[in-house]
Formats: structure tokens, sequence, C-alpha cells
């Protein structure tokens, strides 16, 4: 579920006091607030609102909010009010193509070497998902998830699983602003991610890829779904064109004869 928004202080009235955090400390509070919603798509705040609302000092603010601009997460206008970007359909469908791209090429060098612990945490991530979703925790399903995923492709090394765990946190800001989502589908999320796990455990590479692929195709219409958007240009059919026409030929085939 997505974490509420907390209220701005009025004009004039005085914050909590502000910590001292490093730079980085900083950098990840602001990161957080634009992937999770505090800081609302398309919303303008001041400078001086959004330090209050991370509770954080002038000095290591500046220097969080280059790095975060840097990545495209917020925007600076010309009055220096900020700016997270508005959602749409065509951001989320490029991100999941780029996101598709570097997982599919991580799990091709991280299944071959998967060992029993390997395998055995993977089933664990899969039991804690199973286990929160029973009892509706949905705040706490996200960890295990991103574990899940995260070791599938561990064996790929840092510096590709870094650039695929920053496309998925730009993905999960559209989970995050439509918590039903989140919520949803649990019962084909977790079958979905059963036959992931199975194929990793067969040794197949491409039969992961191809049930990864499909789990994205399927979570991906769900949300473009939520977002309101009709069947059409841009609609949930052209998301999954858009995708399926990124893959080799012989993935989308692959990917086709699962459905």
């Amino acid at each position: 579920m997505a974490t509420p928004s907390r209220q701005l202080p009025p004009a004039g009235e005085p914050g909590p006091v502000l910590k001292s955090l490093s730079v980085t400390e900083v950098r990840d509070r602001l990161r957080a607030a634009v992937l999770r919603g505090r800081l609302r798509p398309g919303a303008l705040h001041s400078q001086g609102e959004v330090r209050t609302l991370l509770d954080v000092g002038r000095t290591p603010f500046r220097e969080a909010l280059r790095m975060v601009q840097a990545e495209g997460l917020i925007e600076i206008r010309s009055n220096g009010q900020l700016q997270a970007p508005e959602l749409s359909v065509t951001d989320f469908t490029r991100v999941q193509i780029a996101r598709i791209a570097l997982e599919s090429a991580a799990v091709r060098m991280s299944v071959p070497g998967l060992g029993p612990d390997r395998l055995a945490h993977l089933e664990g991530m899969i039991a804690q998902m199973s286990h929160y979703v029973s009892f509706e925790h949905f705040d706490r399903v996200e960890q295990p998830h991103l574990e899940f995923h995260r070791s599938l492709a561990s064996g790929a090394g840092d510096s590709l699983v870094g650039a695929i765990s920053d496309l998925t946190d730009r993905a999960a800001r559209y989970r995050w602003a439509n918590p039903t989502v989140v919520q949803g589908h649990w019962e084909v999320r977790t079958r979905e991610h059963r036959a992931i796990l199975d194929a990793a455990i067969a040794g197949d590479p491409e039969l992961v890829v191809a049930h990864l692929i499909r789990h994205y195709l399927g979570s991906g219409r769900r949300l473009v779904e939520a977002m309101g958007v009709p069947d059409g240009p841009q609609g949930h059919r052209w998301f999954e064109a858009q995708i399926l026409g990124s893959l080799a030929p012989s993935v989308r085939q692959g990917v086709c004869e699962l459905h």
C-alpha cells in the first residue's frame, strides 16, 4: 500500500528540528519521496517545503537534489520550485522495455550458476510473499518480491544488478501510485513467480526469460488499465505490442507460446 502523504506545514509555521544527515542519506529520502508518491507527480513544491517534509538540512539537500535531478526523478522549475515528473504510459513502457532487456541478459548469466542455497533462498522469498499476502500485509510483501527478482539475477554482477534495480525503482513509482495493483492479483502473480523458479530449477535460462517477460506483461497490462487509459493509442494492447515488438523473434515466440 502506498505510504500516506505527510501534510506540509502552512507557510510561516515552524517545522520539526532538522536532523544532520549525510548527502547520501538525504538523497535516499528524496528519491524515496518521489518513488513512493509522497511528492505527488506533477505537483509543485517549494524547496523549503520539501526539506521540511524530509526533515533534512539545507546544505546536504542541495547536493542530494542535484543527484536526484541527474537521475531524471525530479525537475527544478525556473522559479526554483520542485516537481516530480508526471506519470505516463509512454514512460512506463520505456522503463519496462529497458528493464526486460537488462534483466533477461542478467538471468541468462545467472541461472546456470544457481546452486542449492540460492534456489532455497528463492523458495523462501516466494513463501514470504505468500505469507504476507495471506494476512494482507501488502506493505511488507514488496521486500521479498524485490529480493526474489534481485536474487534471480545476482550472478550477473553488481553493475548490471544495480542498473536493473534503478529501473525496478522507476517501475515501482507507477505501482505505488496505483495501490490496487499492489494489493491485487496475487494468486496470478504467485503462479507466475512459481513458474519462473521452476524454470530456474530446471536449469533453463530461456524458459526463465520467457516466464519473466510474461510476468511483466501481465503486471504491466494491469497497471496501464489502473491508470485509466482507454484501450486504444497507449492503452494496454499498445503496451503489450511495444513490449513484444522490442524482443528478438525467438524470445517473442517463446513468450507467445506460454500465452
